[in-house]
């Protein structure tokens, strides 16, 4: 961890809570935990967040609003390349965090994949579609990529990045 001075104290205890997801369930986390381990006052938390779920819930939204930039518009469109891109991306991303949950907690992976969807869904339902088509694409196709890649994960990642691009690729294009 870098020194506390380069970071603000709601980075601080972000950063410190995933950390504790990495160590304990979810729900067994405690403010005084991740005070102890931000190394911050518990004043610091109250003014940043109001409790543990605030913090995953701002968490999940900062993922959801990052998804919502990059992941929305290549998801509306048949552009094979940036499909491919935005495939390997997150694919990369995923990984990261599973291989780093599943060794440490796997039973906090749902409660993430859970609430990420939700907001996903919600997200999505905020666009005007003209028709059930339009309406329906964007969840079709996010909801398949992220079940395959959750399959995948939970099977031991057994084939390769480039397999599971390439897979997800053979049919998302006619979603």
């Amino acid at each position: 961890m870098r020194e506390k001075s380069q970071y603000s104290a709601a980075e601080l205890i972000a950063s410190a809570f995933m950390e504790l997801m990495l160590e304990k369930p979810y729900p067994e986390i405690t403010v005084t935990d991740i005070i102890t381990r931000a190394g911050v006052a518990r004043a610091s938390f109250y003014r940043n967040y109001a409790s543990t779920s605030d913090i995953l819930d701002s968490t999940i939204d900062k993922a959801v609003a990052d998804f919502g930039q990059t992941a929305l518009p290549v998801l509306s469109t048949n552009d094979e390349r940036a499909w491919r891109d935005l495939l390997f991306r997150y694919i990369y991303q995923f990984c990261e965090q599973h291989r780093r949950l599943a060794t440490s907690r796997p039973d906090n992976i749902p409660i993430l994949f859970t609430l990420m969807n939700s907001r996903i869904r919600e997200l999505e339902s905020q666009r005007s579609t003209a028709g059930i088509e339009d309406k329906y694409r964007i969840t079709a196709r996010a909801g398949a990529i992220s079940n395959v890649i959750r399959v995948w994960m939970d099977g031991g990642m057994q084939e390769t990045s480039e397999e599971i691009v390439n897979y997800i690729m053979s049919f998302v294009l006619s979603i």
